[in-house]
């Protein structure tokens, strides 16, 4: 968000008589110019924001060509009256079609159709809509990079996974990885992680390595007792015969992945009770940092089933009620009829769409279009926000659509009145700005 003592300045490019406006599409903090002959001061421009225009076309096209901050003013060669304004603008700067917004038609109305080229721009809710165009694009971006990079995690995760265990048994390894992850996590979710690198797969258990997969290879850790022994004549399965300190009594084994199919069920017992002695010991200071959320959720995906994240990975908070232990079908139940006394609000339609008119109908907040989403059969669906809430005046009071309401999406309304009190359309604005940082 823009400070609020930074004065703004719009600028117009007629595309039609010197060319398309040049936009970027590299690196951050790239260097735009803007060619005027304005008699502004140089300290009334240096420092300040500037919003540069294109239009193009008949009828007119208007985008959004760029943003910035003004950096420096040089005289322009052949003229002394012109000069070269300097600003920065951010990466993948692209143009923003405005031409139907009806702010934009407002700002139209106030530029004189950019009559000035250059020119101060001093309406606020302008400012704060163009504010709001610009954080929705990064959002979006940001949104698309980090799915991108996640599905790219993912694709990496399934590759490496391939060239460790060939595709036969594939299956067999999987069901056996994931049910010692289960395992683990019910030994205590805060203790274990799993990576995957080149070379091989590594379940961790407290500080023993519980679970190792290379290629062509399997390695487990076992609890000694009968059962296993009765294992030890098998030819297909070695068993080591060095003392694990974190995990007293018990051995290790390996053998072929061919093999997992057969040899892990007869040898789940021992693994699980290996586990749980692990599990008893501190965890290691590298599952942290290693664990893969990317090979979990790709066990997931393949084994259709949702297997757990470690305790120490951020999950969303439950509701208390969901937190209890020994829930029965019998509470959970809904139907009954309720009444309820509460006091309803009443609200003009009139002030609705007057506002939503002006507005439209993108949210004030992210800049979805819910029409963009779902389909033209829920055009008009946009909810409409009191900035002041009606419920805190208490009483009869007039309303200025513009001034006073904004449209906003439903997931940014239910975010809003999420906390007491109710956050700003700036706070909500502010968060989304550092979510598409991250």
């Amino acid at each position: 968000m823009i400070a609020e003592d930074v004065k703004h300045f719009v600028a117009y490019h007629n595309s039609d008589k010197f060319g398309r406006y040049r936009t970027s599409k590299g690196k951050a903090d790239k260097k735009h110019t803007f060619w005027t002959a304005k008699s502004f001061k140089n300290e009334t421009l240096l420092g300040q924001h500037i919003w540069a225009f294109e239009g193009i076309g008949s009828p007119k096209k208007y985008c959004l060509v760029a943003a910035g901050k003004i950096t420096k003013i040089r005289k322009a060669r052949g003229n002394a009256k012109a000069r070269l304004v300097y600003f920065e603008v951010g990466p993948n700067n692209q143009p923003i079609d405005v031409t139907g917004l009806s702010w934009f038609k407002a700002l139209l109305k106030q530029q004189q159709s950019f009559r000035n080229g250059l020119n101060r721009l001093g309406d606020r809710d302008v400012i704060r809509s163009l504010e709001s165009l610009v954080a929705s694009k990064k959002a979006k971006l940001g949104q698309k990079v980090r799915l991108n990079a996640s599905s790219a995690i993912l694709r990496d995760v399934s590759l490496r996974f391939s060239r460790l265990v060939p595709h036969r048994q594939a299956n067999a390894v999987l069901q056996a990885l994931g049910h010692s992850i289960d395992i683990a996590n019910q030994a205590d979710p805060t203790k274990w992680g799993v990576r995957i690198n080149d070379r091989s797969i590594m379940l961790k258990v407290g500080f023993v390595e519980v679970l190792q997969i290379g290629k062509g290879w399997f390695h487990e850790l076992i609890k000694n007792g009968h059962r296993v022994r009765n294992l030890k004549p098998d030819p297909t399965i070695t068993f080591s015969k060095e003392p694990y300190t974190n995990a007293p009594d018990c051995d290790t084994c390996n053998f072929d992945t061919q093999n997992v199919a057969r040899l892990y069920p007869r040898l789940s017992n021992a693994h699980e009770e290996a586990i749980r002695v692990a599990a008893l010991s501190r965890r290691h200071t590298s599952t942290i940092k290693d664990h893969s959320q990317e090979l979990v959720e790709f066990l997931s995906k393949t084994l259709g089933r949702r297997l757990p994240q470690p305790g120490y990975i951020e999950k969303i908070s439950e509701p208390r009620f969901l937190q209890k232990k020994h829930l029965t079908v019998n509470d959970f139940e809904e139907g009954r009829v309720i009444q309820v006394l509460a006091n309803r609000y009443e609200r003009n339609p009139a002030a609705r769409m007057r506002c939503i008119e002006y507005y439209g109908t993108n949210c004030f907040v992210c800049g979805l279009s819910l029409v963009d989403q779902y389909g033209p059969e829920i055009s008009g669906l946009i909810h409409v926000h009191h900035l002041n809430p009606i419920s805190k005046i208490g009483r009869r009071s007039s309303v200025d659509p513009i001034r006073d309401l904004r449209p906003v999406c439903p997931n940014c309304h239910a975010v809003i009145h999420w906390t007491e009190p109710h956050q700003s359309v700036k706070q909500v604005k502010e968060k989304l700005r550092k979510a598409a940082k991250r």
